[in-house]
């Protein structure tokens, strides 16, 4: 092992080995290239030789320089930023076979990671990493290095462990700010060995590896393959790696070469498993972006055929020339996601189901679980295929805690989100316009029943009778999972909610309340109904009531739609539909209000002058309800005023004051004899100055109060703070 700077890592590394070096004898050799974070003291616990060589900008060197120590029968290079796993048996085995001494080289699977925490996706890597040390190796190259010297041999064999795995996390960041020294490390030494070797397709290839970030990442792309097109030294080898590389980044970049790169890979090496894995992925979602399901379906199934063959062995040679950058486990289950939702939308259901049966859906990461939801949504509604043990497979596998418990919430959260559309109305509507519908997708989640929410959703809707309903909606624990739409269904069926043998606090219903309010024209009758219920009953209904009131009265189009132009006929009609809606939904909140909040407070509280200890919509309500008394009484100042009076403690309730006090009946159609008063106190007031005593004196009188809307107008003050 070389080193230096590793303190993030080493001890990791080095643990791993260990139990290696219990089941055979070895020695560990390493050398220091300059260390200053603590990395050397951590290794002094562990290596059998360690020695210092200072860094000269070569790799090879300091490999040599370890080599030169070696003293074993093989020799095994390892980085830092890699560790063992569990499972070395097979090399163990291998270390211990009579037959060991046939082979020269052996090579190792490096698993590159994405993340640090080593549990998401990655990409595998064969690499040369053991040599038997009678061949007398050394490295060569700067970077990147390889074996430069073999003695003694003319045929080399090789041989290949498949279940010996070092896991490795030394690319992360690579192309971000994070990684940007040891990016320009590698790219410096790079270019110097290109200038040197300018016709060598390995280290062009390399570059395009390190270079990802760098300002002319783009020109060194298209250089590369200028030159592959001469085809020079080892193009047949090196060229189906880069080129795949290049064809990635023609996509991410838009490069209008991709097509032509994909057909040169296409002609050139149409069986080298980089093109049949990697650019046949290019061309599928080319042609899933463009909704060529057809097409979707021939390139994934050519991709689901090479990656059969790579896992038996065709072609094992290419996997030391580069990683395939679609064959991990995980990007090959979305691919199978992928092609499923194509299968789908081109009727091949049992294709579909088969895809998507037996996927490890632990491992499903967030935007392909959407993917797969969506897609047996579409395969439910369309026919009749049993999905019951699918649906109850996908959901035991994704509430796994794998790899984390974090992990797995997302994946249940997206689950809830995506199953929650086939309970909306509209969604329902638009299957069953189509002309392959079988059944509502929600029905997807029935075998869910009793296991999740969703499944008690999908229950409910099935039900018409209240009293299935309310047996049904008895066994939801989790609300905030149950799709709010299954609950507006049943109440609107007869169901009464809250349950009466089920208390639920306020918080609970407030929430529910809240999300009912999403749906707006479904939701205002609802409220309105609880409102009227509620005050009938009392109890929790009451409580139930005030919440449902609460968000109507928070989420009503109060200000309405502002027109450029005259309305047309239907916007009038909506308009005045809107302004009868808003009185009415005002007036039952005035009403609620003044039935609840004797039931929250004592008597004392409620008078003007305690109010500031109620809650700011609470100080409102009591107005609210004080203001339609008054109305009801024919006192129309008095409404105005208490109006005002309560916007000055909640100001947030401004458009709904506004709303009132433009659009209340009596306000806007005062009788004859209200007009003649108001057209007499003006006269009067013109007479004085604003700021004569007569003026307050004319204010404060009986007659004044009566008509003060009319002669100050409606408008509704601007406030500041809360008035105690």
């Amino acid at each position: 092992m070389i080193f230096r700077d590793d303190i993030r890592c080493i001890e990791r590394c080095l643990k791993a080995l260990q139990p290696l070096r219990d089941r055979i004898p070895c020695q560990l050799v390493m050398a220091d290239t300059g260390s200053k974070d603590g990395s050397r003291e951590i290794a002094e616990k562990y290596a059998d030789i360690l020695l210092d060589f200072p860094w000269i900008n070569d790799f090879a060197a300091a490999r040599n320089a370890v080599l030169e120590q070696c003293t074993g029968e093989w020799y095994l290079t390892v980085d830092t930023d890699e560790y063992l796993e569990d499972d070395f048996s097979d090399l163990v085995a291998f270390l211990n076979s009579e037959n060991r001494h046939f082979w020269d080289y052996c090579t190792i699977i490096i698993r590159n990671y994405d993340s640090y925490e080593m549990d998401g996706d990655y990409t595998d890597f064969v690499a040369q990493r053991m040599v038997r040390m009678a061949l007398n190796p050394r490295y060569g190259g700067s970077i990147h290095e390889g074996w430069a010297q073999i003695e003694g041999k003319q045929e080399i064999q090789i041989h290949a462990f498949t279940n010996v795995v070092f896991a490795h996390d030394g690319y992360v960041g690579l192309s971000t700010e994070a990684g940007k020294k040891k990016r320009e490390r590698n790219v410096t030494m790079l270019r110097q060995r290109i200038q040197e070797a300018p016709q060598n397709l390995l280290l062009r290839q390399e570059m395009m590896d390190s270079a990802t970030g760098e300002s002319d990442y783009t020109d060194i792309v298209r250089s590369a393959v200028d030159l592959l097109k001469t085809k020079p030294a080892t193009w047949e080898i090196y060229g189906p790696p880069l080129l795949r590389n290049a064809i990635y980044t023609a996509q991410a970049y838009k490069f209008p070469e991709l097509d032509e790169w994909i057909k040169i890979a296409t002609e050139w090496f149409p069986e080298s498993l980089f093109t049949r894995i990697d650019v046949e992925y290019i061309k599928f979602a080319l042609a899933k972006e463009k909704k060529d399901y057809a097409s979707c379906i021939m390139h994934g199934e050519l991709y689901m055929k090479a990656m059969e063959d790579m896992r038996a062995g065709l072609n094992m040679a290419e996997r030391m020339y580069g990683v395939f950058s679609m064959a991990s486990p995980i990007k090959e289950q979305g691919i199978k996601i992928a092609l499923a939702y194509a299968c789908c939308n081109e009727n091949q259901f049992d294709r579909t189901l088969e895809l998507l049966t037996g996927l490890d859906y632990s491992k499903i990461e967030p935007p392909k679980l959407a993917e797969l939801i969506s897609t047996l949504n579409e395969l439910q509604y369309k026919n009749n295929i049993d999905t019951s043990s699918m649906i109850l497979s996908v959901w035991e596998g994704i509430k796994e805690h794998r790899p984390s418990k974090k992990q797995a919430e997302a994946r249940m959260n997206i689950f809830y989100q995506i199953a929650a559309l086939t309970f909306v109305p509209e969604n329902q509507k638009k299957e069953a316009e189509k002309k392959d519908f079988c059944r509502n997708s929600y029905t997807l989640y029935l075998p869910l029943r009793g296991k999740d929410e969703v499944g008690n959703a999908a229950a409910v809707m099935e039900a018409t009778n209240p009293s299935e309903l309310e047996s049904i909606l008895s066994e939801v624990e989790e609300w905030n999972h149950f799709p709010i739409h299954a609950l507006a269904y049943a109440i609107e069926q007869g169901a009464r909610f809250p349950l009466p043998d089920k208390t639920m606090n306020v918080e609970e219903l407030d929430s529910l309340a809240g999300r009912l309010s999403g749906d707006k024209k479904r939701f205002y009758p609802l409220a309105l109904n609880a409102a009227e219920t509620g005050r009938a009953a009392g109890g929790p209904l009451l409580v139930w009531a005030r919440g449902m009131m609460i968000a109507a009265i928070e989420t009503f189009d109060w200000k309405g739609k502002e027109l450029d132009e005259p309305p047309t006929v239907q916007e009038a009609a909506d308009e005045r539909e809107r302004i009868r809606q808003g009185l009415e939904l005002a007036r039952s909140f005035a009403q609620t209000e003044k039935q609840y909040l004797p039931s929250c407070y004592i008597g004392e509280v409620l008078t003007e002058e305690q109010l500031y200890i109620l809650p700011p919509m609470h100080r409102f309500g009591w107005y609210c309800a004080q203001a339609f008394e008054q109305l009801d009484a024919g006192h129309l100042s008095e409404y105005v005023r208490l109006l005002r009076r309560g916007l000055e403690t909640f100001s947030n309730v401004k458009q709904i004051a506004e709303f009132l006090l433009e659009h209340t009946p009596e306000l806007k159609n005062p009788s004859d004899e209200m007009r003649t008063l108001a057209d007499q106190i003006r006269e009067i007031l013109s007479a004085y100055a604003p700021d004569d005593p007569a003026v307050t004196l004319l204010k404060q009188s009986e007659a004044y109060q009566k008509v003060a809307y009319y002669i100050e107008g409606a408008e509704v003050p601007t406030v500041g703070k809360c008035v105690q």
